[in-house]
């Protein structure tokens, strides 16, 4: 668990529009691999994250599904849910900006 400065860390950037938040809830994955994809290799071969907000660009994926996105509605529901919780714990004390 995080707590003081590391948990304000963490909602600076999960707060952030560049980053994490959208108008629609929290990105799965950051709004900055739209442009900077990331590249892993193994065994020769290079895997690629890139931001894609809408229909697959590989066929094998399906298109359009609500499993896709950069807003996954099961993660969003385990924020609140975790947010809510501690409140519950830790009380209102420290207050983070949301832009």
């Amino acid at each position: 668990l995080l707590r003081g400065h590391r948990m304000k860390c963490m909602f600076k950037r999960m707060l952030d529009p560049e980053e994490f938040l959208s108008d629609f809830g929290i990105r799965a994955l950051s709004r900055y691999h739209l442009e900077n994809p990331f590249g892993l290799e193994h065994e020769g071969k290079t895997y690629n994250i890139g931001y894609e907000p809408a229909e697959a660009t590989v066929k094998i994926m399906g298109g359009n599904s609500n499993w896709r996105g950069p807003i996954w509605f099961p993660m969003n529901y385990l924020i609140i849910e975790s947010l809510q919780k501690f409140h519950q714990y830790y009380g209102g004390g420290d207050l983070v900006e949301c832009p």
